[in-house]
């Protein structure tokens, strides 16, 4: 009897062993089928040398919590460039290889990362083909891989790109109230002389030059100018005249006595 147990007790560990040995190897395949990555590119048509934003969403890279750790290696097209992420993307492009025109974006513990791609010509577009890889680990901490599925080309816009219109703002909005306007330079009116009959017309002033002021003599508030009177003969003493008269009889007199006398 205690060779029977001892061979059973035996069996028992080597399909224990087995089993193990199973479940192990199939743990990894079994990772990776559950494991995503999706590219998101612009459906709508995209203009030439402009800038659009690709968008990667992953689904099953490991995590200790919330989101995932995981690479994903981007090829961009020909032509093309990478100017950064997207304004408010988690993430970090870790590498850019412009030679091969290769990127090496990190999720640490992100689900999706956007990054900003500036497109190249419009033959560029036609042909644009975009690829990438993706490496994570398993929950055996055993590395995995596969290819990033989804949008791979692109729509190309025809004719030329329109203008953007801006958009009026509140009044007190973020672009000072002018909706990103600029507002055109009210010009300034140039001083025109009026000349007067019989006037020498003065020069006008030069737009941006300093008027240097003339100097006139002006009355001041309030006063009176007053007039400067002319000399007047004052008037002799009264009765002079009479004096001088008598004066002059009374020597004709004196001299007319004294030839009298002579005589």
């Amino acid at each position: 009897m205690s060779k029977i147990k001892k061979s059973n007790s035996h069996i028992a560990i080597v399909i224990a062993l087995v089993l193990s040995t199973v479940i192990i190897a199939a743990m990894p395949v079994t990772a990776a089928a559950d494991v995503s990555v999706t590219r998101d590119l612009p459906d709508d048509p995209v203009y030439a040398e402009d800038e659009i934003e690709v968008s990667l969403n992953q689904s099953g890279f490991f995590s200790f919590g919330a989101g995932g750790t995981g690479i994903v290696w981007e090829v961009l097209p020909e032509g093309f460039t990478c100017t950064g992420l997207a304004s408010g993307s988690g993430g970090e492009i870790k590498e850019y290889d412009r030679t091969t025109n290769t990127l090496r974006i990190d999720f640490p513990g992100e689900t999706t990362v956007t990054y900003v791609v500036e497109t190249g010509t419009a033959e560029q577009i036609e042909t644009a083909v975009f690829s990438g890889t993706w490496n994570t680990s398993d929950s055996s901490l055993n590395k995995i891989s596969g290819d990033v599925d989804g949008d791979t080309t692109l729509t190309l816009a025809e004719g030329p790109k329109p203008t953007p219109t801006p958009t009026p703002g509140n009044g007190n909005g973020g672009n000072g109230g002018n909706g990103g306007v600029t507002p055109t330079p009210t010009p300034t009116p140039t001083a025109t002389a009026t000349v007067t009959p019989g006037e020498t017309p003065l020069p006008s002033p030069t737009a941006g030059a300093t008027a240097t002021p003339t100097w006139s003599p002006t009355a001041s508030p309030g006063e009176t100018p007053t007039a400067t009177e002319s000399p007047t003969k004052e008037p002799l003493i009264p009765g002079f005249e009479a004096v001088f008269a008598i004066a002059g009889l009374l020597a004709v007199a004196y001299i007319v006595r004294r030839s009298g006398r002579k005589a």
